[in-house]
């Protein structure tokens, strides 16, 4: 269940016209989950391991 601060952060990344779609899912779900694998995320974004490491070097590159 999603509480009115996770919609609030998902809008924001949602609407954010600098990231891409893998680096958008990859934000909603980090920002809901305190630890996850790469493994896990990639599972869940629904790319490899590699590209789901990719995907958080590029957001960290951008800042997040």
């Amino acid at each position: 269940m999603y509480n009115s601060e996770s919609v609030i952060v998902s809008r924001k990344i949602l609407d954010n016209s600098s990231l891409n779609g893998h680096e958008k899912l990859a934000l909603i779900v980090l920002s809901d989950t305190s630890s996850i694998s790469y493994d896990n995320l990639a599972k869940k974004i629904g790319v490899t391991k590699p590209t789901a490491i990719s995907v958080v070097k590029k957001l960290e590159g951008k800042g997040f």
